[in-house]
């Protein structure tokens, strides 16, 4: 489309975009980058920092670099994108939200725990009120809080978030979808560090069984939980 239209064509660039978008749920997160780098230069130049073109492209650049592991470039880029769009659209706007869910996870990525927790808590409280308890994007809020909490050693107050997001993504996604899944093995991780070893060895052995009928066995989701699964009660035991 850009050469019949040009590289600068509005929809040119919206082709890109949604390109883009296609590069990285396929799994190629670096072509992806480059495709968003490009068209985010050009959709700055022909329509501002603060267009909604503009501000999603950011977006989707910034999720790029979570993907490829860059947390620290993602940072940056997804923490100008969630001002400016507070800036434009309003924080409680759903794309504002959405921006300050990226930034809260390459804040984790970078173990900026205490900060991850405190920006997804903000999220989740929004989330919870504008969509209600059950919708997807404040389920995602939940998972990512409760992720947080885990890792500050909060393993009691993890357990209960998990749970919830667990529960309610079997509601409302179903039992075998991925992100159900992704809520039970960290629901299960939980319940291992909080000392209820059994429960969480017996849910972990459940979400194994699932994602191996899934996603099949050489998925990274699958291999994850079969580590889980294999090393899970191991310290417990050596101490009693």
């Amino acid at each position: 489309m850009s050469g019949l239209l040009g590289p600068d064509h509005p929809d040119a660039l919206a082709a890109k975009h949604l390109l883009a978008l296609a590069l990285r749920h396929r799994g190629r997160p670096d072509e992806a980058r480059r495709l968003n780098e490009d068209t985010l230069v050009r959709r700055r130049r022909i329509f501002g920092a603060d267009a909604t073109a503009t501000l999603s492209t950011a977006n989707n650049l910034g999720k790029d670099l979570l993907a490829l592991g860059l947390a620290e470039e993602a940072r940056t880029i997804l923490a100008d994108t969630m001002e400016r769009r507070r800036a434009v659209q309003g924080a409680d706007h759903l794309e504002a939200l959405n921006a300050a869910h990226n930034l809260a996870s390459s804040l984790h990525m970078l173990g900026r725990f205490s900060e991850a927790r405190e920006l997804n808590a903000h999220v989740l409280a929004r989330r919870t009120a504008i969509f209600g308890a059950r919708h997807f994007h404040t389920l995602y809020s939940m998972n990512n809080l409760a992720e947080d909490l885990l890792a500050l050693g909060l393993s009691d107050e993890a357990v209960a978030l998990f749970k919830e997001a667990y529960d309610g993504r079997c509601d409302v996604m179903g039992v075998d979808h991925p992100e159900t899944l992704e809520s039970g093995s960290g629901l299960a991780r939980a319940l291992y560090l909080s000392g209820q070893v059994a429960a969480g060895e017996s849910l972990n052995a459940d979400v194994l069984a699932r994602r191996t009928r899934v996603l099949g066995e050489s998925h990274p989701d699958t291999r994850k939980s079969l580590c889980n699964l294999s090393f899970a009660g191991r310290p417990y035991r050596r101490e009693g």
